[in-house]
């Protein structure tokens, strides 16, 4: 089987997407830029055209599972004991890159689709002989060669071989290409690399068997940041080397502030130095507002009482192999520098998991052990790490950019250098005008927000949501005034986390604002549609869930503000439980209130211009609001109700009516002939045949029903439709009209309301009575 000996062909494989995704330790390193593997392709691309003449001796034999583990074995071997020969580890020596390209070949990243950057594919590898040694690998003659795939029957029924005890397994690759038919590290187990050996580090290296690299892993991590300086990671894997990196990264941050004059964590060149310094300081129990900036003063207080005390030779320093010996990270989980409270402690937990950090309370009182130490000399002569003197007087007092250090420079050492309650002088000036600007444009935005908003709201949406720029704009002035701060006046201490608190705390409670007005304008653009009553009920229950909403969004803010600035959440929690309490009985009656108004918007009993009936009011409904509805009486008053009381309150709503209902009495006098009472009831039922308004559903009803004492009883219903009173009015006074008309044309008379008295019994012109009575309203 010929195998392809072009260096670039193994080095274009890896760079293939891997399948699935890395763990996290994976993409912490994948901050280096392209490391062992990159310089490689750079190397040994002049070599491309030359690497058919290779020797065969030099390429990876992946033949059997056998083969491409001892491969992989020793080629891993030599590459570690080159770097423990050689710190620096060139690795654009020509057999240095055929080393790692021998060990890469060994892999078979070809099926991925997102394994990530080189590098990954290099540590994967680094892993997996970390986990190689420290499991019991069987015999050589009991993994399969070449002459055992045969006797098994061939590939096909040997395809696989997998390491005894651990998910790692050696498949032949079947799909077509360069690969095809080689036993290479199979896909899942180069995924699965990063994460199971990160359950497995603690376990002790193997004693027996092939040669084990002790220490490999780290020893890698230490020659990526090495190679690449600009970006370089501090190295944290043991007291040693965390006190080392922390040394080296403050030294270097006072040669650049003495030789610029200034300090910007936001350039390049800074940033990453002091990146490698914060890497080295544990800042989990720091509130968030202020964690990166006393960190930073920490840091520098620290080099400080270290530059001030006497540092035990590097070899007395724990370093990896110390640890193994030991017993392992449990048996050293912490170091303390003699002689001083600067502890370094191992992580159990979080993103810097199992690194060595300058502890917690080392950082909690770091700066007021500075304080107490302060006048202590230097230490001198030349056994210890260097010492930069001055690194804090020239920390508080630098500025954050080039231009601000040159008028700096010419200030006298009084103004540059002394302090007025932990400020630098030179940095009142700026601090104070800043503070006016912002106070000022914070003043000015809400002053145009209460004075343009509503009329801008009349104006149209488009205006109304501009006017959202005003709440914003304040509530982004005091994040501006902190980044001035920070960045050009490179406010330091106290004062720094004072303006950042205060600067903080005022950007959220305008984003309370900012909330509120934005739920408002949601809900106002919702109820724009057509569909929507503006008075209606649906515009209310809208602008109430506008209203809850906002209340639940401040209220996260609230929460997530307050965790940042540094309060407990169960603090929080605690205080918001005891507030609600509070505002629940001192607000009982808005509470009722409340909720009487949910009902309202739920029930929807009624809506604006409607009629309704109520207790002893009867009128129209003019505002329905969250507290209370105004009515206006048919005899003109308003009245104001609480929504509380309307809830438990009977209420008739006239206004939904489908139609009116007039039920009337006609009395007719007792001498009235049969014929007559028959002819009115014909009279009045051709009147309501048919009439103006009727539903078929509800035809007039007309019956002779009673025998009064006084006089015969016709009863008559009719409904009108649509439930338009006046209207109804009009109707019912032709109806009226005609009956009245019909009656005189026919002589049959009403009983009246009063009695006459005649002598002469037998006289025709002797009145009757004629009477009538309405018994019932229009309904």
């Amino acid at each position: 089987m010929e195998k392809p000996t072009s260096g670039i062909s193994s080095v274009h494989r890896a760079e293939h997407p891997a399948h699935g995704k890395l763990t996290p330790l994976a993409t912490a390193l994948s901050f280096a830029v392209p490391p062992l593997l990159l310089v490689a392709c750079l190397v040994l691309a002049p070599d491309c055209a030359n690497a058919a003449e290779r020797d065969e001796s030099e390429t990876v034999d992946t033949s059997s599972p056998r083969a491409t583990l001892e491969s992989f074995l020793d080629a891993c071997s030599e590459i570690h004991r080159l770097i423990k020969t050689d710190e620096q580890f060139d690795r654009t020596a020509p057999d240095r890159a055929e080393l790692l390209e021998r060990i890469l070949d060994c892999l078979d990243t070809s099926d991925s689709e997102d394994f990530g950057p080189v590098e990954r594919v290099v540590e994967a590898a680094v892993c997996l002989k970390e986990i190689l040694d420290r499991q019991a690998l069987p015999p050589w003659e009991e993994i399969p060669d070449e002459e055992a795939i045969e006797a098994a029957g061939g590939p096909e029924k040997l395809s696989d071989w997998q390491v005894p005890g651990i998910p790692i397994t050696i498949a032949r690759v079947e799909e077509e290409g360069p690969h095809q038919g080689e036993y290479l590290f199979a896909p899942e187990t180069v995924d699965g690399a990063l994460k199971y050996f990160k359950r497995i580090e603690f376990k002790p290296y193997r004693t027996d068997g092939p040669e084990v690299s002790r220490g490999f892993h780290r020893r890698y991590r230490s020659v990526v940041a090495m190679e690449y300086e600009k970006i370089k990671a501090a190295d944290t894997s043991s007291p040693r080397a965390t006190l080392k990196s922390f040394i080296d990264g403050c030294n270097e941050i006072h040669e650049l502030i003495r030789s610029a004059k200034h300090f910007d964590r936001y350039a390049p060149e800074h940033a990453v130095v002091a990146a490698r310094v914060m890497d080295c300081v544990d800042t989990s129990e720091l509130p968030a507002f202020a964690r990166e900036r006393r960190a930073a003063e920490v840091a520098i207080c620290l080099k400080e009482i270290l530059d001030r005390e006497e540092l035990p030779r590097w070899e007395e320093i724990p370093d990896f192999e110390d640890i193994e010996a030991a017993g392992g990270f449990e048996k050293l989980s912490h170091w303390r520098l003699p002689g001083t409270r600067i502890t370094i402690t191992r992580v159990e937990e979080g993103a810097h998991r199992h690194e060595y950090l300058f502890s917690p309370g080392t950082v909690d009182r770091a700066v007021e052990y500075f304080k107490q130490i302060e006048s202590k000399p230097y230490r001198v002569g030349d056994d210890g790490p260097k010492v930069s003197e001055g690194l804090y007087r020239w920390y508080m007092s630098s500025p954050g950019h080039p231009a601000l250090a040159a008028v700096v420079e010419r200030l006298p050492d009084s103004m540059r250098f002394g302090r007025t309650c932990g400020l630098a002088n030179w940095k009142w000036p700026g601090i104070l005008v800043t503070v006016l600007i912002a106070i000022t444009l914070m003043a000015t935005a809400y002053r145009l927000q209460a004075s343009l908003t509503k009329p801008w709201r009349e104006k149209g949406l488009f205006r109304y949501w501009l006017s959202l720029l005003f709440p914003i704009t304040a509530m982004l002035t005091p994040l501006l005034f902190q980044y001035v701060a920070e960045r050009y006046l490179t406010m330091r201490g106290m004062p720094l986390y004072i303006v950042n608190f205060a600067a903080t705390t005022t950007a959220l409670l305008a984003a309370v604002i900012v909330v509120f007005a934005t739920t408002t304008r949601i809900a106002e653009s919702i109820i724009a549609s057509p569909r929507i009553n503006p008075q209606g009920l649906n515009a209310q229950l809208i602008r109430i869930v506008s209203k809850l909403t906002s209340l639940a969004a401040v209220t996260g803010v609230f929460l997530a503000g307050g965790q940042y600035l540094g309060i407990p959440v169960t603090t929080l929690l605690a205080s918001a439980g005891i507030g609600g309490l509070a505002i629940a009985f001192g607000a009982q009656d808005s509470l009722r209130t409340l909720f009487g108004t949910l009902m309202l918007m739920g029930d929807k009993p009624f809506r604006v211009g409607e009629r309704i009936i109520f207790d002893k009011y009867d009128g129209v409904v003019e505002d329905i609001g969250l507290r209370s509805t105004k009515v206006r009486l048919l005899t003109g008053h308003q009245v104001t109700v609480p929504n509380g009381h309307l809830a438990q309150t009977d209420i008739e709503n006239v206004g939904r009516r489908p139609h009116i209902r007039k039920i009337a009495d006609i009395h007719i006098p007792l001498d009235t002939s049969r014929e007559r009472i028959e002819q009115a009831l014909a009279i009045i039922r051709t009147a309501l045949k048919d009439h103006e308004g009727m539903d078929p559903e509800f035809p007039p009803r007309v019956f002779f029903t009673d025998f009064k004492p006084t006089a015969f009883n016709i009863r008559v219903i009719y409904w009108y439709t649509p439930a338009l009173y006046w209207d109804f009015l009009a109707f019912g006074e032709r109806v009226n009209l005609e009956i009245f008309r019909a009656f005189d044309e026919q002589g049959i008379q009403f009983s009246l309301p009063f009695r006459v008295t005649n002598t002469s019994l037998d006289s025709e012109a002797a009145p009757v009575e004629v009477k009538m009575v309405d018994v019932g309203q229009a309904q």
